[in-house]
């Protein structure tokens, strides 16, 4: 090959939860410690929402994977809201004692 490592988060990719289901609970896998890369749905590697799909296919979390990738890019795009939010209220907060501080007067 090209020397590419491309990965996907668990079920986006080419195999899909059935293939991905059926590798892990082969008998002579099962129970077996296994290596997890993925990209993660926030971008930063392996997260809670590919391990919680992961031991949903294995058989140790009974919720359908699809319902548990949902909720893991709900928790991403939650926590870039309050990012974004946190962002943008330091930036008020910082052009206020700016203003202040042009003033004269004290900032606390």
């Amino acid at each position: 090959g090209r020397g590419l490592d491309r990965h996907a988060n668990l079920g986006e990719g080419h195999i899909g939860y059935d293939g991905l289901a059926g590798v892990l609970n082969h008998p002579r896998i099962r129970g077996l410690p296994v290596i997890l890369e993925t990209p993660g749905f926030d971008g930063n590697g392996p997260d809670q929402g590919n391990m919680e799909i992961m031991r949903s296919l294995s058989g140790h979390l009974d919720v359908e994977p699809a319902v548990l990738a949902r909720r893991a890019k709900r928790r991403v795009a939650y926590r870039a809201r309050q990012l974004a939010l946190r962002r943008t209220n330091r930036l008020r907060t910082d052009s206020k004692r700016t203003r202040s501080s042009r003033k004269g007067e004290t900032v606390t």
